[in-house]
């Protein structure tokens, strides 16, 4: 019998094909804070995997809206980044996304809304802030079973993108290296960097002060 590849599908309900100091919780549920609050403010447990490390970071910066113009602290983020995608084509980590067919529409109207910020400067319908509360594995309409490469292709030509057929030879050759050195090229599209990671790969346990919706 051939050897299946196997990745540990994340709280966001992407996969991981780095599964190194991944955490998978078993958080207990505080039965009093259940009774005493609405339950639409309890925050629901999630056993899936998660980054402790993209988590610390992206909570510093919550805490510290400054952490972000300090050179070591965006260089770990980058490193994080490095981590988790394929050292070759981006495209390869996209695609594996939608083979394992967890994800639902959603998460691919971020995961294009992600590339074309990056890639082309487009701007975000979403704040990328704003997607950490979007996608999580709960999310609806799961198993799109789409090409991510047909998808961009069909997309841009609805669009009447007379360059389609560049961009999309442009995307198949797009190197990981060259993705996130446009991620990095500046503080804002470093901050969306610690974001969208976040949004993939941070935890969805994370302690919530509901009086004032910050992190503890």
């Amino acid at each position: 019998m051939a050897n299946i590849e196997r990745h540990a599908i994340l709280q966001s309900g992407f996969v991981s094909t780095n599964v190194t100091d991944l955490v998978k919780t078993s958080k207990e549920r505080d039965q009093f804070v259940e009774f005493a609050l609405a339950k639409d403010h309890v925050v629901k447990h999630n056993p899936f995997f998660y980054s402790a490390e993209i988590t610390d970071l992206y909570q510093t910066a919550s805490a510290n809206r400054n952490a972000i113009k300090d050179f070591e602290f965006r260089e770990r983020i980058l490193k994080f980044g490095f981590k988790q995608f394929p050292k070759g084509y981006l495209l390869d980590w996209f695609n594996l996304q939608f083979n394992i067919g967890n994800l639902s529409e959603l998460h691919m109207v971020f995961l294009v809304e992600t590339f074309d910020y990056v890639a082309y400067g487009q701007p975000r319908r979403i704040e990328s802030s704003q997607w950490i509360s979007l996608l999580e594995n709960t999310s609806i309409s799961k198993k799109t079973n789409v090409v991510f490469k047909e998808y961009f292709k069909n997309r841009w030509l609805v669009a009447n993108r007379e360059n389609a057929a560049v961009v999309l030879s442009e995307m198949e050759n797009l190197q990981t290296i060259d993705f996130f050195k446009a991620w990095s090229c500046n503080l804002d599209k470093s901050m969306d960097m610690l974001y969208s990671l976040f949004t993939i790969f941070g935890s969805r346990n994370v302690a919530t002060n509901v009086a004032n919706n910050t992190f503890e």
